[in-house]
């Protein structure tokens, strides 16, 4: 065989191995923890926004930001957040459908001041669909964390960060164990190859 055709086989098994690595998740805002306080100034609270659901439907999805059309859930939900004097609290939300939600244990004096504010969920379901496209969650976590960059404290309605989920097309996932047999085959036939001509 020659080396041009040798070379070109090498090249291709290559090409066959790189798709079955796994593909880069995208990121895919599902909602939004918002730090607020109320018009008057008398308590700050911290909202948690599910936004997903087809808007046609009642749903809550706002594309192209938050373009996730089918209704998920947000379960064993938390909030754990962090004062500017280093005490941490977490906070046990259960489950969060979509819309909007203050739940009671998340008002506060306007006095306390935060260091971080840090939201996790699993959602539910795990497959799921971004307008027509359907998605595979690759981590089913959902997070948000809200901290200043210089470490100086949340200021109430400044303070607001996406809570993403990391998913895949599910038209683009490669199948594996298909490029590893035809690699597997190509192999073959070049080890074959090798000894017909020794």
């Amino acid at each position: 065989m020659s080396r041009r055709i040798h070379g070109s086989l090498i090249l291709g098994l290559f090409a066959l191995l790189a798709a079955a690595a796994p593909a880069r998740a995208d990121t895919i805002a599902v909602g939004a923890v918002w730090f607020q306080t109320d018009s008057l100034g008398t308590y700050d609270f911290i909202e948690i926004l599910n936004l997903s659901g087809d808007p046609s439907d009642g749903g809550y999805a706002e594309p192209p930001a938050y373009p996730v059309y089918t209704p998920l859930s947000f379960e064993n939900a938390t909030i754990t957040y962090v004062t500017e004097d280093g005490t941490e609290n977490t906070v046990l939300l259960g489950t969060i459908s979509p819309g909007a939600w203050i739940p009671d244990d998340l008002y506060f004096d306007p006095s306390v001041e935060f260091a971080s504010i840090a939201f996790s969920a699993a959602i539910y379901p795990a497959t799921f669909l971004v307008g027509s496209q359907p998605y595979q969650a690759t981590d089913i976590t959902a997070s948000s964390l809200l901290q200043n960059g210089d470490g100086s404290p949340l200021l109430p309605f400044l303070a607001y960060a996406d809570i993403d989920v990391q998913a895949d097309p599910t038209g683009s996932i490669p199948e594996p164990r298909s490029a590893l047999l035809a690699a597997s085959a190509l192999l073959a036939g070049l080890g074959a190859r090798r000894r017909k001509r020794s």
